[in-house]
C-alpha cells in the first residue's frame, strides 16, 4: 500500500506538470489516480482521487469571498464557510448543492457592500441591466445628486455628482437604455456633460443614459411635478404618473404623460378633480398603464368614483398605452381609512397591497395588511380580499414575475413605539409570507431576470454575516440576495 500523505504531497508538486505536459501533448489518454492500494485509475476521469478512511477538501472561503472570484468557469466548486453549504457556479450563479442553512432562512443568503455615499446622502431608486449591473441614485440635503453603477459584486464601475434638489428614479429597459427622474433646483443644470440652459425653477428632468454613463438625451419639463412614479413600457417608453396642485380651483390635479425612447411626449391626460396621492404604477405586457393611490370624496377620471365617506379612499385605474384614455376606474371605499401602497399586474389580475386603518404614532403605519385583486380585462373584482395580522409600513415593493413573489420592505410595528424592520418574500401562488430580520433597515429591492437573485439598498452596517463599515460617517449599504 502506498503512503497517502506522500501520494497526496507528490500530486501537489507535480500535478500542475502533468496538465500541463498533457495540454502541450493532448495526451488524453492517461488519466492520474491518487489512492492507498496502487489501483489504476477509472478511464473516465482525468483524475481518480480513491480513500476508504479519508475525503476530499476543496477550497474554503466565505460567501463575500466567493463572490469576488474573478470570471468562475462553468462548473467551479467552492465551500462556503459563512452559510455552511458547498456551491456550483452554474449559469452565473453561485448555487449550493443542498439546502442551506444560513443565519437568515434556508435558502436565502444575504450579503451586502458600502454604497460609498457622500455626506448626509441617501439612496433613491435602484436597477439592473441585462449583466446584473447594478445602478443607484443619491440624493444629499444639500442639493446634490449622485448616479453610480456598480458590477454584480460591488464593485464601482463609475459615478458621478451633480447640483440639483433630487434625483428619485432609474428605469432601464430591455435594451439596457437608462432613464432617470429628478427635479432641478435652478438652471443651469449639468448632468454629465450636457447641460439644460435654462427653464423654471424646481423643474423635472428626464435623461436617458447608455451603460457607459454617457447622457444621450437630457430634457426639462415646463412645470414642477409632485409625487411623481415612474415606469418603462416593453418598447422602451417612459411613463410618468404623478399630481399637481391648481393654485386657482385649489385642488390636486391627476397627470398622466408617456415619453418615447428620445424623451419626446407622446400623450398626456388630466383630470381637474384628481386624487389626494399617487403611490404605485404598474404596466402589463399590451402596454397599458395601471396606477393606484388614495382620493378623497370624489375622482374625476372620464369614468368617475363619487362616495362621501371622506379622506383615503383607494382607487385603481387603467389608462390605455396607445392613447392614454381611461379604459376602467374602481374604487376601494371604506368607513375607515385605508392606504394603498403597491400595484402588480400578473397573469390578467391586478393585484393591490395596502394597509387599513392607518395610525398610531406614525400616519403611515397600517394596522392590517391587505391584497385586493380586479380583472385586469374590466376592472370587477376578482376573489375575495385577502388580510393578514401584520401592522407594518410597506414603503418599498418589487415583483418577480419568474419567481411568482413580492419582495416587501416593511416596518412592523412589535409595540407602539417599537418597530422591526424586515423584508418580506410574499408568495403569489401560495400567498402566505417568509420574512427575515436583516439587522439593517431594507429600502428598494430589484430582481434578477430568472428571479434567483435580488439587489436592493438600505441602511445599517450589516447583510447577514457581512459587516460593513460606514463610508464618511454614512451607512448606506447596497445588498444582494442569492436564492438557492
Amino acid at each position: 500500500m502506498r503512503n497517502l500523505t506522500r501520494a497526496v504531497i507528490s500530486i501537489l508538486l507535480f500535478f500542475p506538470f502533468l496538465i500541463f505536459s498533457q495540454d502541450i501533448h493532448n495526451n488524453s489518454q492517461n488519466p492520474f489516480s491518487i489512492n492507498e492500494d496502487g489501483a489504476s485509475p477509472d478511464q473516465s476521469a482525468i483524475l481518480d482521487v480513491q480513500s476508504s478512511s479519508k475525503g476530499l477538501l476543496i477550497p474554503r472561503m466565505p460567501f463575500c469571498d466567493i463572490e469576488a472570484i474573478n470570471d468562475p468557469a462553468q462548473g467551479l466548486m467552492v465551500f462556503d464557510t459563512e452559510y455552511n453549504c458547498l456551491r456550483i457556479y452554474i449559469q452565473n450563479s453561485w448555487n449550493c448543492l443542498y439546502e442551506s442553512k444560513g443565519p437568515l432562512e434556508p435558502k436565502i443568503n444575504l450579503t451586502g457592500w458600502s454604497n460609498d455615499p457622500v455626506d448626509e446622502g441617501f439612496d433613491t431608486d435602484i436597477a439592473l441591466d441585462s449583466e446584473e449591473n447594478v445602478y443607484v441614485t443619491t440624493t444629499t440635503e444639500d442639493n446634490e445628486i449622485r448616479f453610480i453603477k456598480y458590477n454584480s459584486k460591488g464593485e464601482i464601475q463609475w459615478s458621478f455628482f451633480e447640483l440639483a434638489q433630487d434625483l428619485n428614479h432609474v428605469e432601464i429597459d430591455d435594451e439596457d437604455n437608462i432613464f432617470i427622474v429628478g427635479r432641478i433646483d435652478r438652471a443651469p443644470f449639468t448632468f454629465n456633460g450636457e447641460t439644460i440652459d435654462d427653464g423654471p425653477r424646481r423643474t423635472v428632468f428626464m435623461a436617458k443614459l447608455s451603460t457607459d454613463g454617457t447622457v444621450l438625451n437630457l430634457v426639462s419639463l415646463d412645470e414642477a411635478r409632485d409625487r411623481i412614479e415612474v415606469k418603462v413600457d416593453n418598447e422602451g417608453s417612459l411613463l410618468l404618473v404623478y399630481r399637481e396642485l391648481n393654485q386657482t380651483l385649489n385642488v390636486h390635479e391627476f397627470h398622466i404623460e408617456k415619453y418615447d425612447t428620445d424623451l419626446n411626449l407622446t400623450w398626456e391626460n388630466s383630470f381637474e378633480t384628481g386624487p389626494s396621492s399617487v403611490e404605485s404604477i404598474d404596466i402589463d405586457d399590451n402596454g397599458d398603464v395601471y396606477v393606484i393611490g388614495q382620493y378623497k370624496d370624489r375622482f374625476d377620471s372620464g369614468v368617475p368614483i363619487t362616495d362621501n365617506i371622506g379622506n383615503n379612499n383607494v382607487y385603481v385605474a387603467k389608462f390605455s398605452g396607445s392613447s392614454g384614455n381611461v379604459l376602467w376606474n374602481r374604487g376601494i371605499q371604506s368607513t375607515t381609512n385605508i392606504q394603498a401602497s403597491h400595484v402588480f399586474v400578473k397573469d390578467g389580475i391586478v393585484l393591490v397591497f395596502g394597509s387599513d386603518d392607518v395610525g398610531g404614532p406614525f400616519n403611515d403605519l397600517g394596522n392590517t395588511f391587505y391584497v385586493e385583486r380586479f380583472k385586469a380585462s374590466d376592472g370587477k373584482t376578482w376573489g375575495y380580499r385577502t388580510e393578514f395580522d401584520k401592522t407594518m409600513y410597506v414603503p418599498y415593493a418589487s415583483f418577480s414575475e419568474e419567481a411568482n413573489e413580492v419582495v416587501f420592505s416593511v416596518r412592523e410595528r412589535i409595540t407602539d413605539f417599537n418597530f422591526e424592520d424586515k423584508l418580506l418574500f410574499f408568495s403569489l401562488s401560495k400567498f402566505d409570507f417568509t420574512e427575515i430580520s436583516p439587522a439593517f433597515w431594507p429600502k428598494d429591492t430589484v430582481y434578477s431576470k430568472d428571479g434567483f437573485r435580488i439587489y436592493g439598498n438600505g441602511v445599517g452596517v450589516q447583510a447577514g454575516n457581512t459587516l460593513i463599515p460606514p463610508v464618511n460617517g454614512e451607512e448606506n449599504i447596497v445588498f444582494k440576495i442569492q436564492r438557492d
